[in-house]
């Protein structure tokens, strides 16, 4: 199941850019291309030439507005505005630097899990008197245990798009199921075991159902528990 994320980036309340973005799929995240926004930023004059003990100053003043955008149907689903939370590093590059931005809402909650959007914008400097180049902005989900605040971590493999899938809406005979996908992962989480087994596994439930596939899967589902019930009937009363 494919998407796209429409942006919108404004600075001090002001739109600065926005647009639809395709993203780079990983295991762990979305990375989203923003060449055409960094070019919108320079043009505004604020960002300029933005040494690297400036830019949380000028970051400060940025907002990131994300919906995901389902291309199969143009479902749309908000992400959050995404405010300013710091600077972050997940590299050793010295030129590359890593900021956060994350909406204090939370995206969707199950009776064991919150879910929350976390976006982490890369940022590249060159040398004395050059601008600061975005490269991208990568889009995390993460989870939180509710039964243990101290259990955190990210969505990963196919969790994040079948996340995604369900809050776009998924056919009607299949929500309660994929509710009970989404809880369940929390066994998983809570005891770090992220084998692929478990983290790709998800019952019976296939993404991209139409109508009509996914009532005949069901139909086809309700058959087979009805056979197993008569075939266990007839051994235990001959």
């Amino acid at each position: 199941m494919d998407f796209t994320f429409f942006v919108r980036v404004t600075e001090d309340g002001r739109l600065i850019w926005e647009g639809d973005l395709k993203s780079e799929r990983s295991d762990f995240n979305f990375r989203l291309p923003l060449s055409e926004a960094c070019a919108a930023m320079v043009e505004s004059g604020n960002m300029g030439d933005c040494p690297g003990d400036a830019m949380d100053s000028y970051l400060e003043r940025l907002q990131f507005t994300v919906v995901a955008i389902r291309d199969k149907d143009q479902a749309m689903i908000p992400l959050g505005l995404c405010d300013y939370h710091g600077s972050i590093s997940f590299t050793n590059n010295s030129r590359l630097h890593s900021y956060s931005f994350e909406d204090d809402n939370i995206l969707f909650s199950t009776d064991r899990l919150e879910f929350r959007v976390n976006l982490c914008l890369q940022v590249t400097f060159g040398g004395v008197g050059t601008t600061p180049s975005m490269e991208g902005l990568v889009l995390h989900l993460d989870w939180q245990s509710k039964l243990d605040e101290g259990r955190a971590g990210g969505l990963a493999i196919l969790e994040p798009v079948f996340l995604l899938t369900f809050l776009a809406g998924f056919h009607y005979s299949l929500i309660n199921e994929a509710l009970r996908t989404i809880d369940g992962w929390h066994d998983f989480f809570v005891r770090d075991d992220y084998g692929i087994p478990l983290r790709e596994t998800f019952g019976y439930i296939f993404l991209g159902l139409s109508q009509e596939a996914a009532d005949i899967q069901a139909a086809t589902f309700r058959e087979a528990l009805e056979r197993r019930r008569a075939a266990r009937n007839h051994l235990q009363n001959p």
